[in-house]
């Protein structure tokens, strides 16, 4: 292999390192879910793929499925849920039940 044939595979693998963390960054990144929470809609180890351009053009809606970020116990990780209130709304519990503005869910 001559140079030049070299410099165009470093120049070639930079580039697809440099689109790949630019997409996974700005428009679609994959998650994997970790726990039963989301069942039966996503299965506790299913890899899931996230639009990150949507909530740039709306806003989240009731039923919408989110990747949100929590720090807990000093260290930060992805949690997917369900949107079931928005901002506005009034959540309660009530014998184990979720209610959103006085609406059993």
């Amino acid at each position: 292999m001559n140079k030049k044939e070299l410099w165009s595979w470093i120049r070639s693998l930079a580039i697809a390192v440099v689109l790949a963390l630019l997409i996974r960054g700005n428009v679609m990144a994959f998650y994997v879910v970790d726990g039963s929470s989301m069942v039966p809609t996503l299965a506790d180890g299913q890899m899931v793929a996230v639009n990150k351009i949507v909530y740039n053009l709306s806003d989240p809606s009731y039923g919408d499925i989110v990747v949100f970020y929590t720090d807990r116990y000093g260290h930060q990780r992805e949690l997917i849920k369900r949107v079931v209130a928005l901002p506005g709304d009034t959540i309660s519990i009530q014998d184990g039940k979720l209610y959103v503005n006085d609406q059993f869910v």
